[in-house]
């Protein structure tokens, strides 16, 4: 993945810092960034030409104390491998297909791997079998 900021303001940069130092916290991964280290101090942006740069201190309203802790962002864990099917898995996708009338479709995809019945099909080509068997419609 590819990402292009156009910064145009040292705000601007010291902000992509601040983003980027909160992305190393909360993923735990090494993000280098290219400018100077992150100033402590909190950065306001000006939206409007003329507005106040530092509007003094925040005030707490009493809906939830105030903490010195970073925003973390929640990081949603994705799976690193592969779903594992078993021979049920892929018995069963191939009989709802057959009963579909793709019963040619399905003897002609275990010829394509070599085997004549399922029970044949090595384990390690059930994930390219249960690939196949949803190129063909099954839900898988």
């Amino acid at each position: 993945m590819e990402i292009t900021i156009k910064v145009n303001t040292s705000q601007d940069i010291a902000a992509l810092e601040k983003l980027v130092q909160a992305l190393k916290a909360s993923t735990e991964t090494a993000v280098t960034a290219a400018q100077e280290p992150v100033n402590p101090t909190p950065v306001f942006m000006n939206p409007v030409p003329g507005a106040v740069t530092n509007p003094g201190p925040a005030v707490n309203t009493g809906s939830a104390p105030w903490t010195n802790q970073p925003f973390t962002a929640p990081v949603e864990t994705l799976p690193t491998t592969t779903p594992g099917y078993t021979i049920e898995d892929l018995a069963k996708a191939a009989s709802l297909l057959a009963g579909a009338g793709k019963r040619d479709q399905i003897l002609a995809l275990m010829n394509s791997f070599g085997v004549g019945m399922l029970t044949e099909l090595p384990k390690e080509h059930f994930g390219a079998f249960a690939v196949k068997l949803r190129e063909l419609g099954a839900k898988i």
